[in-house]
C-alpha cells in the first residue's frame, strides 16, 4: 500500500520525467494485477520500483528492498568474477600488457620540415 502519492515525488524529478517521456506511449496501470504480472517496459518497471522504494515504501519495506538489491548485486558480482576471474587477475594482466608497450617518437624529416616552413611562410603572407 502506498504511503503517499505523486506529491511525495520532488518536482525536479517529475519535470525530468515529463521532459524525457514519449508522449505517444500510453499505458494504463491495472490496479487488480500485481506490477510483476503487468505488461510494461523493463525501464518502466525499474522507474516504478525506484519511486516506490524512495518515496512510498515504509521503513521496513525499504530495508527489505535494499537487502534484496544488495543480495542481487552480490550474485551479479560473483557471476562476473567466475566468468572473468578475480580483480587481482585483471590487475596482473593489465600490468603485463602495459610493460609490452613502447613509446614511438615521431621525428619529422628535414625535407618535409623545410617544405612545411615555406608553405607556412606563404600562408602568413596571404593572411596579412
Amino acid at each position: 500500500m502506498l504511503n503517499g502519492g505523486i506529491d511525495e515525488i520532488p518536482n525536479d524529478l517529475l519535470d525530468f520525467f515529463e521532459k524525457n517521456m514519449n508522449p505517444e506511449y500510453q499505458y494504463k496501470l491495472e490496479k487488480d494485477v500485481p506490477i510483476n504480472n503487468q505488461q510494461m517496459l523493463d525501464t518502466t518497471k525499474t522507474i516504478l520500483s525506484i519511486l516506490f522504494r524512495d518515496y512510498w515504501a515504509t521503513e521496513e519495506q525499504k530495508r527489505l528492498i535494499i537487502k534484496k538489491e544488495n543480495y542481487e548485486k552480490m550474485l551479479e558480482d560473483k557471476a562476473k568474477r567466475e566468468k572473468y576471474g578475480t580483480k587481482i587477475e585483471f590487475d596482473n594482466k593489465k600490468t603485463e600488457d602495459t610493460q609490452q608497450l613502447q613509446m614511438i617518437v615521431y621525428k619529422e624529416n628535414k625535407f618535409f620540415k623545410i617544405i612545411r616552413r615555406i608553405l607556412n611562410f606563404f600562408k602568413s603572407d596571404r593572411e596579412v
